[in-house]
């Protein structure tokens, strides 16, 4: 009689625990950027059970009880706790920590992996100083990094100083995504004419030699533009810049996941310049890039990127020591004009096998051309 009133009290505690059980499953997302985030922790307070967002930001986890929190973690972002509540699906939005953390690094592996993890000198521009900075040159993110310096040549032109003199030489490599922008062995100080930056959502800079990885013209270092991805809720954002340099500029983004598994964005910028302190620095530029993630399953996805540029600009030449003292900023020598056309595509498929082995293929085609003539 014990034994059955004692396996009935054990039944009950069971099944008592069994209902009190909830289900929660949701995405958890950038609130500034809404853009997916994976490999968020997520764990209840009263239970060690332990889970992790997959590529699509996704995560399922049984808490304890509806009274049970969850804790939402990620390196770089304030963590969030909230009450578990009851069954269903949830969208979390985490914020950015007021200090930053670098928590993921691409360019030293090719992979995602954490900063902690690489022996390498890495730093990354993360998308709130993009965004606080409201940069019309790459050179005004380019110069808060340690160690880094970008001398600005007028009209898109400049020069590179990772731990080294000033050059224009090809010691760096600029990459997109991790894929070159130019080819092997090709290199001028027009290359960031390419990339559209307002369609950047990181940047990350690896200091000192990198050709085991990337080949001779990463032998002073490498920087890598990573480019925004959908928001997973509809987000569009207009934007106008100008200032009394004779500078405007006309911005853009619109994205979203159309589908649970298909996100599109389109982004980019009208620029053009009239008047400007230096003599011969007049342009227009137009600036678009169109990028659609479609995730396959939850450990692999196919990435498809396009990006336009197109600059016609007067090129000044260097102003000389009696000039800048009395602020005649003219130009002893000057192109008439310098039209610059590029377009490159990708096609990329990632797959995760686990946690330590990733693979990537991807397809691409670039084509660009210059024009100049000499006055």
């Amino acid at each position: 009689m014990i034994k059955l009133l004692w396996l009935s009290s054990v039944l009950m505690l069971m099944v008592t625990s069994a209902s009190a059980q909830q289900t929660i499953s949701g995405r958890v997302v950038d609130a500034n950027t809404k853009e997916l985030l994976a490999g968020v922790t997520v764990h209840g307070t009263k239970t060690r059970a332990v889970v992790y967002s997959d590529q699509s930001g996704k995560f399922t986890i049984n808490t304890a009880s509806a009274d049970d929190s969850l804790v939402f973690s990620y390196m770089g972002y304030a963590a969030l706790q909230m009450k578990a509540g009851t069954n269903g699906s949830i969208l979390i939005q985490l914020k950015p920590a007021v200090s930053e953390l670098q928590r993921v690094i691409v360019t030293a592996s090719r992979a995602q992996r954490s900063r902690t993890d690489e022996a390498v000198a890495i730093s990354t521009i993360s998308a709130k100083t993009i965004q606080e900075t409201n940069p019309t040159r790459f050179g005004e993110l380019m110069n808060k990094v340690p160690g880094v310096v970008m001398q600005d040549l007028g009209n898109e032109q400049h020069a590179m100083s990772i731990r080294q003199p000033m050059t224009k030489r090809p010691y760096f490599l600029y990459l997109e995504d991790g894929i070159p922008i130019a080819p092997v062995g090709n290199f001028n100080h027009n290359q960031l004419i390419e990339v559209n930056m307002l369609g950047v959502r990181s940047i990350e800079v690896l200091k000192g030699p990198a050709s085991s990885f990337y080949g001779s013209n990463a032998v002073g270092g490498a920087v890598n533009f990573i480019t925004q991805s959908p928001s997973f809720s509809p987000t569009a954002k207009v934007g106008l810049q100008a200032n009394n340099y004779g500078y405007q500029r006309l911005e853009f983004y619109a994205g979203t996941f159309v589908t649970d598994k298909l996100g599109i964005s389109v982004g980019g910028y009208m620029a053009k310049q009239r008047g400007g302190w230096q003599q011969f620095s007049d342009f227009d530029k137009l600036s678009l890039s169109f990028k659609t993630v479609y995730n396959l399953t939850d450990k692999s996805k196919l990435t498809g990127y396009v990006t336009t540029n197109d600059l016609n600009t007067q090129t000044g030449g260097s102003i000389d020591s009696a000039g800048f003292y009395t602020k005649q900023y003219l130009s002893n020598n000057n192109f008439s004009y310098r039209k610059v056309n590029a377009t490159r595509a990708r096609l990329t498929l990632d797959k995760e096998w686990n946690s330590k082995h990733q693979s990537s293929a991807s397809v691409y085609y670039g084509k660009n051309t210059i024009e100049v003539e000499l006055s």
